[in-house]
């Protein structure tokens, strides 16, 4: 059914009513997609009679992954299909039955093409109640909801206007009386009115401002073509207002990207439609239209709606009257030092704010302000004085400026069906000025966190890791988030209750677990605000803990959630003692498979079975990005972004990326696939860190990122144009720097072998050497073991050899046992030594710790004269330090997972010298293109016909010679034309694309001849899109405007990495891997000839911009 409205643009209603049968429902998957594919802007509603995954699911036998289910989500995925949500009831559809025999299930939902989404961007979808039918009814409404005033926002576009800084510097100029921290407020204040009336009466609307360009460039150009050319004065014209949409595109993705709060987007190319979508969807995700009330009826009154939330919170929040019960607890506690104390309170540096602001990340959603940290960086020269002055105001007064401490409450939605108050979790949204003083506190009181805090603790403390307390589960079987001092205050607070579930163990008043007879006995483990308790089952256990907690919520104000507590039992308790438990902590028992911190804990390996959810959800997100209109560099750097992201993600945060990502992907370019990079690689790495999934799912998984690159769905597509094998290598190799996930599962499980060795003194490695012993090469696990020790044994070979001991003192090193020589210790070498004589042997007994040297003769006489060679070549240390062992690549106490990865990759067996490539100054879109000439994969016909493509293989240009990837952008007639109206032609020598890549890489070698490299790089780039215009889209610029848009973008490229910083460079790019070319500096020696030059370690170098400096000591010989 077509359906318009007024002047709206038509769309397409399909109604559905899909068979029981499968095979049936095959047959209209392919009609839809039929109708699908004719663009229309589209929503299909009904009766799908399927399901997506276990969640869509309740009652009757256990969820299995079929067939019938992953057909559906391919027909939904490959045609870019949005599930529009819902409000109300979870399940559409109910068997009747009783007992465990009723079934539940969503087989009704609304779903619609990224089209429709945007035509109609407040949609909502609604659950009506079922009472004549075994089904739920859906309403889909269109209408859009009353707008509301938003506050102000600094628009990160304004920063492409140089009349920006006269708006900021004319605000800052008006004389202001108080203290700073008034002046600071009232500055920003004039700023703000400044700005919004420069931007409504200068700056303008940008959409339109694209719209009036782009039919001027329209009519030029077909004026061009009917007339055969256009006079001097026409093609200046043309220019210009190219130049101008241009500009005005750039400030349209700055302003989407700015609204999407796309964050794990850091490299790839311009995406604009990506981030409208993005904010399509986040706005409508975000929507509340419905909510429970405290009678329990749901309310959509656009005005009860905030009260509702209001009254809850506010509620939630405040402090009942008589505060808190006056418990007296008893517990242990760690003082404060003087000179801790002293550190805390010093004086705020010039330095220390600085540092501070340029920390905070600059696009995060601001506070009522409505200046983000970017705007007190790129404006420093102007508001900086005034920040410096007022921040340490508060240090010095311990007051807090109101307008300060003014913070926006934004509630984010923990499901998709969020109709409860408690279904949003409130985000605060804090000034960048108020969350810069509290991170001044918050990194000063970090260093001294290790030492307060208990070692159970294992949030926000430096060197403490989320792995360790999965690690530790596995071997067992209320925040103001938005603050950076609020999760440091949360945990001092919850220390108290480590410390009494730590007293109640040591007065033998809980009995807990202990992994060994003597090993340190584990009664808890916390991460933030989630805690594992381990006790025996018994009801004297269950009433200390009872009481604990109910001691700890009367002092602290925090209440337990018992929704989302359980109690797990061993086998072996028996009914009687589970129920008198359950009934002592009215808690319910744990249903199905316990998991902590999102990881399944098991005493088995991980089967395939038991990753069907992880394959389900990468399946889901990953064809569910609309390939066809998403780059393949774009595909790239999500994977890589996504995929190295998870670690930091809490389990809803992984939640919430997965939902929202998976709507968005329908408008990247390939360029916007290779942001594979980014998001595909998050998913694994937690699961991987974690729990280790078996070799056969990592495989499945590393084909669907395969396709999702290529651009290929449901067998159909893009063409694997290179080996995965070949992409998956360091660019510097000739790949895209993505990460092979069998080979990233090996590197994860060395790392628990070296953080076992290196770190003996954590609570995990504690924990594993009382329970398994020393971990030598060739030790063996037994099948009692757990996974994490059986996959550690396993690696002990490859990983042993590049720990050894560096010598300090010598006593903690034992002659024979340890590895402190070679790789082995020496008792395992077959050499000759007196085993009897050093039985007992410390290395301190072969050194002369006085003269600081080794007793030689002692050493020759028990080691032998080869073995003592080796011994008498190591160093010595200048003074007495402990023993420590360390990576041998580094030399460090800490493994880097570079090092992991390096360790367990095996070298290619095809590779190019690639690493120029990505440190060009060009446009990462450009450089994929160099990548796929280099590699000679660029899609030619000639190729294409290779590859099975039915395809002609003559040029279509000049449709007589076969277009190969040497003829395409560089024989043909048209492509040489374009060459030689450019100013940069080729040299008459260069025959292939083979001589082009060596003249790009030595052009970027050279710093007299890198404009020129760009140049020919953005020249060939756009030959090839001029290529595919005429091919696909049948309309060609003439030779001489290829070539001037080339030039224009070359020059373009150049400028912005030349005059402007990296940030800025990535504000009009949205590419930060553009702009990390190092720049060229001529030097020269001012010396006299007459002397001598002395460098020694006087160089230093900053990570963060790349600059190094150093220092040369000249001396000149004075003339006699």
């Amino acid at each position: 059914m077509v359906i318009s409205e007024g002047s709206g643009n038509p769309w397409v209603l399909a109604a559905v009513y899909a068979s029981t049968e499968f095979r049936e429902r095959r047959v209209l998957w392919e009609e839809a997609s039929h109708l699908i594919g004719q663009g229309h802007p589209l929503l299909m509603a009904g009766d799908f009679n399927c399901i997506v995954g276990s969640h869509e699911k309740m009652g009757g036998k256990p969820f299995t992954y079929k067939r019938k289910i992953k057909e559906f989500q391919e027909f939904l995925d490959s045609n870019g299909l949005v599930d529009l949500g819902f409000s109300g009831p979870q399940f559409t559809w109910c068997n009747n039955q009783q007992g465990w025999a009723r079934v539940w299930e969503r087989l009704d939902r609304a779903c619609a093409t990224a089209g429709w989404v945007q035509c109609f961007p407040e949609h909502h979808v609604r659950h009506l109640p079922r009472i004549a039918s075994d089904h739920y009814p859906l309403l889909v409404s269109t209408e859009a909801l009353i707008p509301i005033c938003s506050p102000f926002r600094f628009e990160k576009f304004w920063l492409c206007y140089p009349r920006s800084w006269e708006m900021v510097r004319e605000a800052w100029s008006v004389p202001v009386r108080g203290d700073a921290m008034y002046r600071m407020s009232r500055r920003l204040e004039l700023t703000r009115r400044r700005l919004r009336r420069w931007n409504r009466e200068e700056v303008g609307n940008i959409f339109r401002g694209i719209e009036d360009t782009e039919e001027a460039i329209t009519r030029l150009q077909t004026q061009e073509v009917q007339s055969g050319g256009l006079s001097e004065e026409e093609m200046g014209e043309l220019r210009s207002h190219l130049a101008l949409h241009d500009s005005l595109l750039r400030q349209q993705e700055i302003l989407w990207r700015q609204k999407s709060r796309v964050q794990w987007i850091v490299e790839g190319d311009r995406n604009t439609r990506f981030f409208h979508q993005a904010t399509l969807i986040r706005r409508h995700q975000n929507r509340i239209r419905v909510i429970r009330g405290e009678d329990g009826q749901l309310s959509e009154d656009p005005d009860m709606i905030p009260r509702i939330l209001e009254s809850f919170f506010r509620a939630r929040w405040t402090e009942e009257a008589g505060g808190v019960s006056p418990v007296d607890i008893r517990l242990p506690s760690v003082g404060v030092t003087e000179e801790e104390t002293a550190a805390l309170i010093r004086p705020v540096s010039e330095r220390e704010i600085r540092e501070t602001v340029w920390s905070l990340e600059g696009d995060k959603a601001p506070g009522p302000d409505g200046f983000p940290p970017l705007f007190f960086r790129r404006y420093w020269t102007i508001v900086g004085q005034d920040v410096i002055a007022a921040i340490p105001q508060f240090f010095s007064t311990a007051t807090l400026s109101t307008d300060w401490q003014r913070t926006f409450i934004t509630l984010i939605p923990k499901r998709q069906d969020a109709t409860e108050p408690s279904h949003f979790r409130p985000i605060s949204l804090c000034t960048t000025l108020y969350k810069a003083t509290t991170k001044i506190l918050a990194v000063r009181l970090r260093d001294i966190l290790p030492r307060l805090i208990s070692p159970e603790q294992g949030a926000f403390v430096g060197g403490r890791s989320i792995t360790d307390n999965v690690l530790i589960a596995q071997e067992f079987i209320g925040l103001r988030q938005g603050c950076p001092l609020s999760p440091l205050l949360f945990i001092i607070c919850a220390d108290a209750l480590s410390r009494a579930l730590r007293q109640a163990v040591s007065l033998h008043e809980l009995e807990v677990y202990r992994p060994v007879e003597g090993a340190t006995p584990i009664s808890h483990m916390l991460f933030a605000d989630d805690c594992l308790l381990l006790a025996r089952s018994n009801r004297q256990a269950a009433g200390v803990i009872s009481r604990i907690l109910q001691d700890y919520c009367a002092v602290s104000g925090q209440c337990i959630n018992f929704s989302k507590s359980a109690i797990c039992f061993s086998p072996k308790t028996t009914l009687a003692v589970k129920n008198s438990i359950l009934e002592i902590l009215g808690v319910g028992e744990q249903e199905g498979t316990l998991r902590y911190l999102g990881i399944p804990l098991s005493g088995r390996r991980l089967r395939s079975r038991d990753c069907s959810s992880l394959e389900l959800s990468i399946r889901h997100r990953l064809e569910g990005w609309q390939m066809h209109t998403l780059s393949m560099m774009g595909r790239i750097t999500l994977v890589r972004s996504v995929l190295s992201l998870i670690p930091t993600l809490s389990m809803m945060g992984r939640i919430t990326l997965v939902r929202s990502v998976l709507s968005l992907i329908p408008t990247l370019s390939m360029m916007g696939r290779i942001m594979v990079r980014s998001v595909l690689s998050l998913i694994p790495t937690y699961f991987l860190s974690n729990s280790f999934i078996p070799v056969v799912v990592l495989r499945t998984l590393e084909q669907l990122f395969r396709n999702f690159i290529w651009g290929r769905s449901r067998g159909r597509g893009g063409i694997y144009l290179l080996a995965w094998e070949v992409v998956c290598q360091p660019t510097r190799l000739g790949g895209l720097g993505l990460q092979s996930l069998v080979v990233r599962r090996e590197a994860l499980a060395a790392r628990h072998v070296a953080r076992f060795m290196l770190e003996p003194d954590s609570m995990w490695s504690s924990l594993m050497r009382a329970k398994y012993g020393l971990l030598l090469p060739g030790t063996r696990a037994g099948s009692h073991h757990s996974p994490v020790w059986r996959e550690m044994c396993a690696r002990a070979m490859l990983v042993l050899p590049e720990i050894r001991w560096a010598i300090g003192e010598g006593r903690s090193i034992n002659v024979l046992e340890d590895c402190w020589v070679t790789e082995l210790p020496i008792s395992c070498l077959p050499t000759m030594v007196d085993s009897a004589r050093l039985s007992g042997y410390r290395v301190c007994d072969l050194l002369d710790l006085v003269g600081g040297q080794w007793r030689a003769g002692l050493i020759r006489e028990v080691l032998g004269e080869q073995l003592a060679e080796l011994v008498l070549a190591l160093s010595v240390p200048a003074r007495e330090e402990p023993d420590r062992l360390v990576w041998m690549p580094s030399g460090q106490t800490r493994v880097r997972a570079r090092d992991l990865h390096v360790l367990c990759s095996r070298e290619p067996a095809r590779q190019i010298e690639g690493g120029w490539i990505w440190r060009m100054r060009v446009h990462p879109r450009v450089a994929l293109f160099i990548w796929k000439v280099a590699w000679g994969c660029l899609p030619t016909r000639s190729m294409l016909a290779r590859r099975g493509v039915r395809v002609t293989q003559f040029c279509q240009v000049c449709m007589e010679i076969e277009e190969t990837i040497d003829h395409a952008p560089l024989q043909c007639p048209r492509a040489r034309e374009i060459w030689s109206s450019s100013p940069a032609p080729l040299p008459q020598v260069m025959e292939s694309t083979q001589d082009l890549i060596h003249l790009l890489r030595v052009s970027m070698r050279s710093p007299r001849f890198w404009e020129e490299g760009i140049l020919r790089a953005y020249l060939a780039y756009h030959i090839w899109l001029d290529r595919n215009a005429g091919i696909f889209e049948g309309r060609r610029l003439s030779p001489r405007m290829v070539a001037d848009r080339a030039v224009a973008q070359a020059r373009e490229a150049t400028a912005v990495t030349t005059l402007f910083s990296t940030e800025m460079a990535r504000d009009i790019w949205g590419t930060l891997s553009a702009v990390v070319a190092r720049k060229f500096a001529y030097v020269s020696w001012a010396g006299s000839s007459r002397g001598s030059a002395h460098a020694g370690d006087y160089c230093c170098r900053s990570r963060a911009s790349g600059c190094m400096g150093g220092v040369v000591i000249y001396e000149e010989v004075p003339q006699s």
